[in-house]
């Protein structure tokens, strides 16, 4: 495989992984159409191979759909606390343990950890927080929730700020679910978890599917049902997962910022239009940390990252900020929406 085949997948894969019945020879076709010289000799075996090999080496975490949490009826918050360090392994152990925290980095600050928590409703998640702090040494806690989000977009690289393209049309779409909700249900946990390995990755969901709620359900079902999910944008993408620091972005931070109530639209803007910046929110400030405006941003090393956070600095007009690297990540995995 060479490495001009695999960014050329990955650039593809992250948000326009073909929803078809051989999405491998899409793939291939693709390549060939957009540079026929270089990529004339590849087959659809050797597409799938070359993706096979990104995921066994780490750079793809999963390929499969990543749901809008509040499309599905559940609620997400960012907490952040203290917790001694001689403590830290408990705390992580305990975090491990609960599968509604998602994410959970120690970071350099005097919170130094911050982890998300999805949960059906707020009293929820301030019942995972409050079982938290008893069972470990995590004090002074904050539940954040994001006053406004100005942009989600973990597709990482030079494509970075492309929305993904629908290869459908309405006409094409199934007005209602053709199946039953135990087998919607079941489709939708499948596309939440990692894709098969398989090159007809979706006629073998299917045949589990069948298999496992005693259901007829085709492979065209089950492309329509991903399908309509993408259009109505209660999956905000289908494509690869990739862990950022394996596929050559090994620098990140969180960086928050100090803006005037009335600059946090055009600063939340500004922040949106750079590319090096997957999320950015505009949170509460609280005692201790008055920071309101949040955005997470990637890097190829520490150079280029402190570059790119000093030109945002100076892009919004030099606001008070603080840089929160992480120091240690000790949970990243997906929420099950569908247990």
């Amino acid at each position: 495989m060479t490495p001009s085949l695999e960014q050329n997948l990955l650039n593809i894969i992250q948000d326009e992984f073909p929803l078809e019945f051989r999405p491998y020879q899409v793939l291939t076709d693709r390549l060939q159409q957009a540079n026929p010289v270089e990529f004339c000799a590849i087959g659809e075996t050797d597409v799938f191979l070359a993706v096979e090999r990104l995921r066994e080496s780490g750079i793809i975490r999963r390929i499969g759909a990543v749901y809008d949490s509040r499309k599905l009826g559940f609620t997400s918050r960012l907490c952040c606390g203290k917790v001694p360090e001689m403590a830290l392994d408990v705390f992580a152990a305990a975090v491990l343990d609960e599968p509604s925290i998602t994410h959970n980095y120690v970071r350099n600050h005097a919170f130094n950890v911050w982890f998300t928590v999805i949960g059906k409703s707020a009293e929820d998640i301030a019942a995972v927080v409050q079982e938290l702090q008893q069972r470990t040494a995590l004090t002074d806690v904050h539940i954040l929730d994001s006053k406004r989000m100005f942009k989600i977009n973990t597709v990482m690289g030079k494509i970075a700020a492309r929305e993904q393209k629908l290869d459908f049309t309405m006409s094409e779409m199934i007005p209602a679910s053709l199946l039953s909700q135990p087998a919607l249900r079941k489709c939708r946990a499948l596309f939440a978890g990692d894709f098969p390995h398989t090159p007809t990755p979706f006629a073998t969901i299917a045949s589990q599917i069948s298999s496992e709620t005693s259901a007829e359900v085709s492979e065209s079902q089950v492309i329509a049902e991903v399908r309509r999910d993408m259009y109505s944008k209660i999956a905000r993408r289908f494509g690869a997962v990739l862990r950022h620091q394996k596929a050559g972005f090994a620098e990140n931070a969180m960086v928050v910022f100090e803006v005037d109530e009335n600059a946090v639209e055009q600063a939340g803007q500004l922040l949106s239009a750079e590319p090096q910046v997957s999320h950015c929110y505009e949170r509460n400030s609280f005692d201790g940390f008055p920071y309101n405006l949040y955005a997470m941003i990637h890097e190829t090393d520490a150079e280029q990252l402190h570059s790119a956070i000093m030109k945002i600095v100076d892009k919004l007009n030099n606001p008070a900020y603080c840089v929160l690297r992480s120091v240690k990540e000790l949970k990243k995995t997906s929420f099950n929406y569908f247990v």
